[in-house]
């Protein structure tokens, strides 16, 4: 009988053996998985401050090369290569801020950072983008509808009342 009983003590201590090491690696393996989803989820928050920091940085470089085409455009007498400077001015900004609207709409960068630094600048890119005498009015190539996200961006933020607030502020100053 002791021979009996003394197995099954082995046979249990075997057993929670078995059991107290398959539950310290479930115990390693979800902490690695938490690490994991801590390490991606810091590494994500890095990349989209360094996408962040890229686009401002890209943005006061479109200002500068932007106001080289202003002066472009004041130096020039013809209409017709005047016309072809505003155009391609024009593509420039539009480019950079439907670039720019895509990564706030696809939630690739946090639209809560960025939004404060780009709200009044987009109002500005509003008054371009609509103004009459704009590239959509001079050239046969340009259309608003292929700038959709930054036609979305302009509704979603609520740029275009902001213009009009703008607007009407400027012009109860007069």
């Amino acid at each position: 009988m002791e021979d009996g009983g003394e197995a099954m003590l082995e046979e249990i201590n075997l057993t929670l053996a078995t059991l107290i090491v398959e539950i310290i690696t479930a115990i390693i393996f979800f902490i690695s998985i938490i690490f994991i989803l801590l390490t991606f989820r810091s590494n994500r928050k890095f990349h989209r401050q360094r996408l962040l920091n890229n686009i401002v940085s890209e943005e006061r470089k479109l200002k500068i090369k932007l106001n080289e085409y202003q002066e472009k455009i004041e130096k020039t007498k013809s209409k017709k290569a005047k016309d072809t400077l505003w155009n391609d001015s024009d593509t420039l900004l539009f480019g950079f801020y439907e670039y720019f609207a895509m990564l706030i709409i696809k939630n690739i960068i946090n639209e809560k950072d960025i939004r404060s630094y780009f709200k009044i600048p987009l109002v500005y890119v509003f008054d371009s983008f609509y103004n009459k005498e704009g590239i959509f009015d001079r050239s046969l190539d340009a259309d608003r509808k292929d700038y959709f996200y930054l036609r979305h961006l302009f509704l979603k933020w609520k740029i275009k009342e902001i213009f009009e607030l703008r607007y009407l502020k400027e012009k109860n100053k007069d």
